[in-house]
């Protein structure tokens, strides 16, 4: 379990290399061998950020199916997230707002940062 998760976290930094060295081909195939390696509900915004820069390959290279699959994926996390934790916090409203922009929905996007912004200075975060 923990080994599963070192190695999807050395597969994320490998991943986040090729992304910034603009290798879209073997940063996708990290990404997916980290998805792989999280765990619900422990691993959820990191789950989020690999979602987001598989959409974001997918969507530079036109692939518009796999980028909604991810996009669709993001949505069920939230989902499954806001019915796990007692409280919403500023990360999860976050995390809205960004598939809230991925779904082209900008006027939820916006109200949903702002009240990310609103719940962090209430959090203190």
């Amino acid at each position: 379990e923990d080994e599963d998760r070192v190695q999807g976290q050395g597969y994320y930094r490998l991943a986040k290399v090729y992304y910034d060295k603009s290798d879209l081909n073997k940063a996708e195939e990290f990404f997916i061998k980290s998805l792989e390696r999280t765990q619900f509900p422990r691993d959820a915004f990191a789950m989020f950020k690999i979602h987001g820069f598989l959409i974001r390959i997918y969507s530079e290279s036109l692939q518009e199916s796999k980028a909604n699959h991810h996009i669709q994926s993001s949505e069920m996390l939230l989902e499954k997230l806001a019915s796990s934790l007692g409280t919403l916090n500023a990360e999860y409203f976050y995390n809205l707002g960004v598939v809230n922009t991925y779904k082209g929905d900008f006027r939820d996007a916006r109200k949903n940062f702002m009240l990310s912004y609103k719940k962090a200075q209430e959090e203190h975060e």
